[in-house]
């Protein structure tokens, strides 16, 4: 097989050549179409067709412009906007946004949808209240229906989950096949590889339209030609646990270094943000075909990639998350109880009543008897389940949030789980930049009926209907990206103390914190707000790893991220100027549940920051 590995190569480059010929001329027939006073045009974001994606959010793109120049119009666009079928899985019916649309006004709107299958990709503009269907589709690649989970993972093998990765308009060709070849050599992981459409300078400003992409390959010069929000989105991805590549313009470095195998290629001051990025991801600068760069520190990398995928691709049933993380004692109708009211019930109006008015000669009472006891029962029935259960929601978060405080960045990865007794006809909300993997693989051994979800991205990211079902729990895998200014503050006093506040809006139970030494301090409580001041004299030695936050991320997805027992790896998880955190509640996170009658959520929040005087 190792023989014939140069002419799969040049076989995979030639159906490579040949897909990008096809999309060369497929995208000849995107057009501005005409919606009443509207031009709406479908931007082709990729060069690639056909691919299939597993997790993440998929990314469209729709230019509108309004030609009135007097009235504003409003505007509903769905990725679909309405459909109908039937399917045994989970399917999104409909995925839209509302805005308006001033005189004359130019908007190029980004549409995002979760891993989750859909009736049919038509893209539908409502234009005051009047809608049709656009010609081209914005959906590039195909999302997997999400019924993966970890029984049908262990019968397909890994080679069933493909590694995604996303390439910049100017990476060359070269670069493309060497990437690929090491992915192939490896990993037993196949690679999907696609190019980007757009200019660097009109890459999206949000990192969801790169959450599918395991890696981001750009060449140096693509990076330094992005506007902020585009660079931004690129930081976030990074801290979400993607791996960017930047490829560096010059190689006269490489060429006058050929006999230095093992040379460590020098990061730019410019990149140094990049490389100091703490959260689940990582940055590379370096060069691709270079042979002065180790061997291995590719493979390090790439394998560091390889290792996310699993991760990232398995998703769960709905019985089998709620198994993990039950968010209530028990979901069953209660049958047997049920059964016994019905029989008590069943006595009591019929021989037992029989025989009483008998003995009392008042038969015609049977009348008004029975129905009042049929009301009575169903009374009581209903007293008793809603004082069981209530009418309100209950919610549970396991959640572990990096803070980089000198960026003002935190990164949060966790689960989220919700049960309802009743139909929620509110839904669930999140805010746009939270990235949802539901957990609703389709179990052949148990089945489960069809679910026709809907998300409304008008303000934020409302899970509409077909989410939160009565009696139904529903969980996530989440992750957010975001400014926030929250932070622990510590402050040196003039006598050398050290002042420990609480700006987290939370209280903290356990604080272990690490300044340049190699010791550890800790604060058994902080209450939000307070200042306390730190107990030198309470101090333990660390056992720093540097890929503490990364098992973290690759565990997310096979057991939920423990809070207790994160809080207790402490030692691993503390660099120099580094916290470890107990949070009760989730102040990183929105609840997603309107006034849930329990809320059992706690975070563990690890952070870097700076002394202050």
């Amino acid at each position: 097989m190792k023989h014939n590995a140069p002419l799969m190569r040049h076989l995979r480059r030639f159906a490579l050549s040949l897909s990008i010929f096809a999309t060369a001329f497929a995208t000849q027939s995107v057009r501005a179409e005409r919606f009443g006073p509207i031009n709406a045009t479908a931007i082709p974001i990729y060069e690639s067709h056909g691919y299939t994606t597993m997790a993440g959010y998929t990314a469209g793109l729709v230019r509108l412009k309004n030609e009135d120049k007097t009235n504003p119009h409003y505007i509903r666009i769905g990725a679909p906007l309405h459909s109908e079928g039937y399917s045994r899985e989970a399917v999104l019916s409909s995925n839209s946004r509302r805005l308006e649309l001033a005189p004359d006004q130019t908007a190029d709107i980004w549409i995002y949808r979760p891993a989750i299958s859909l009736y049919n990709n038509a893209v539908t503009i409502e234009v005051d209240g009047d809608s049709r269907d656009l010609y081209n589709s914005i959906w590039v690649g195909d999302h997997e229906s999400p019924n993966r989970d970890e029984y049908h993972y262990r019968s397909h093998g890994h080679n069933y989950s493909p590694l995604s990765v996303l390439f910049s308009q100017k990476v060359s060709n070269q670069d493309k096949g060497e990437i690929e070849d090491k992915i192939h050599n490896m990993t037993e992981y196949s690679p999907v590889l696609v190019r980007s459409a757009l200019n660097s300078k009109a890459w999206p400003t949000s990192w969801l339209a790169h959450s599918q992409f395991e890696m981001i390959m750009m060449t140096e010069l693509e990076y330094d030609e992005m506007t902020p929000a585009g660079k931004a989105a690129i930081s976030d991805y990074i801290a979400s646990g993607g791996c960017f590549w930047i490829i560096p313009e010059d190689k006269k470095d490489a060429e006058n270094n050929r006999g230095a195998r093992n040379r460590v290629l020098q990061v730019p001051d410019k990149y140094k943000p990049l490389s100091e990025i703490i959260g689940f991801g990582e940055f590379r600068y370096s060069y691709l075909s270079d042979p002065s760069i180790s061997m291995s520190s590719h493979r390090d990398v790439i394998s560091r990639v390889a290792s996310r995928v699993k991760s990232r691709n398995l998703c769960k049933s709905p019985n089998r998350a709620n198994d993990e993380m039950p968010v209530v004692d028990k979901t069953t109708v209660p049958v047997r109880t049920i059964l016994v009211l019905l029989i008590g019930y069943a006595i009591l109006i019929g021989p037992a009543l029989q025989f009483f008015l008998m003995k009392k000669r008042r038969r015609i009472w049977m009348l008004w008897l029975v129905p009042a006891a049929s009301i009575g029962i169903c009374v009581t029935v209903l007293i008793w389940s809603l004082f069981s259960e209530g009418i309100y929601g209950h919610m549970q978060m396991q959640l572990v949030t990096v803070i980089d405080q000198p960026a003002g960045r935190a990164s949060t990865l966790g689960w989220a789980g919700y049960y309802s007794p009743l139909t929620d006809s509110d839904g669930l909300r999140f805010s746009s930049d939270t990235m949802l993997q539901p957990q609703l693989a389709f179990d052949y051994r148990m089945g489960r009926e069809s679910r026709s979800l809907a998300i409304d991205w008008t303000s934020g990211q409302h899970l509409t209907t077909g989410w939160l079902l009565s009696r139904e729990p529903i969980h996530f895998r989440l992750q957010k990206v975001e400014q926030r200014r929250e932070k622990l503050i510590f402050r040196r006093t003039d006598n050398d103390a050290i002042e420990v506040t609480n700006a987290l809006s939370a209280e903290v139970t356990d604080l272990y914190v690490r300044f340049d030494d190699n010791r550890c301090h800790k604060i058994v409580r902080i209450g939000a707000g307070e200042t306390v001041t730190l107990n030198t004299d309470v101090v333990l030695p660390t056992n720093y790893r540097s890929s503490a936050l990364l098992d973290i991320y690759l565990n997310s997805s096979q057991e939920l991220p423990n809070v207790n027992h994160i809080s207790r790896q402490y030692l691993t998880l503390l660099g120099p100027m580094m916290y470890v955190a107990k949070v009760e509640g989730h102040p990183f996170v929105n609840a997603g549940m309107t006034n849930p009658s329990t809320n059992s959520s706690a975070t563990v929040v690890i952070g870097r920051f700076e002394e202050e005087r």
